[in-house]
């Protein structure tokens, strides 16, 4: 009788500490959050840590199923950022991913749905300038024509972000573009995808 007590107080102590912890977050990164979540917006991530270096002359989204590509601590992280989309109710979106595995294993762990392979999303194997603004104007286009009723999560590489949005992302950030009503693209902030509990 006093071990069952004794378990249900502290599985009681226990619920109460994890409803205890907060997340530090600013008003305007609440705000942002908010307005993710709905339609327009566009949530620019890039891979979390890989494991392994692949060639991108022999991309194989179906081998990418077969073994894991991420490190240890690239599954954590993926497990962080899955966390915070979570928190803030992004479950409802369409996620779109790079055909290199690391992307496609991160965009996976993120738990929204089917990742769809968008080769515009690869990391550019050429380091000619016409060639990489070709693939960035193609992507641009892309994300004008599509509908944007639900937000869209586009799991990509630094590289390419840099060139869509002229910024290089930091570490466990996810760049938040909108596009308006004449069908713009703007960059309207950046959220942290790992959060310090406080």
């Amino acid at each position: 009788m006093h071990r069952k007590l004794l378990t249900t107080g502290l599985l009681l102590l226990a619920s109460n500490l994890a409803m205890a912890l907060s997340y530090y977050e600013s008003e305007e990164e609440l705000k942002l959050w908010r307005d993710v979540v709905r339609p327009g917006h566009i949530l620019l991530i890039e891979h979390a840590e890989a494991a392994i270096t692949e060639d991108p002359a022999k991309l194989d989204a179906q081998a990418c199923y077969k073994f894991l590509n991420l490190t240890d601590s690239g599954k954590t992280q993926a497990k962080r950022y899955y966390n915070t989309l979570h928190r803030h109710d992004l479950q409802d979106a369409m996620v779109y991913s790079s055909q290199w595995c690391r992307a496609i294993e991160t965009a996976t762990r993120l738990g929204l749905g089917v990742a769809h392979e968008l080769p515009m999303l690869n990391a550019p194997t050429s380091e000619n300038p016409a060639i990489i603004k070709l693939q960035t104007d193609t992507l641009a286009k892309w994300l004008k024509r599509q509908s944007l009723k639900h937000p869209h999560v586009l799991v990509t590489h630094k590289e390419v972000i840099q060139q869509l949005t002229g910024v290089v992302p930091a570490k466990d950030e996810a760049i938040v573009l909108y596009r308006d009503k004449r069908r713009r693209l703007t960059i309207k902030g950046h959220l942290p995808l790992i959060h310090v509990i406080k």
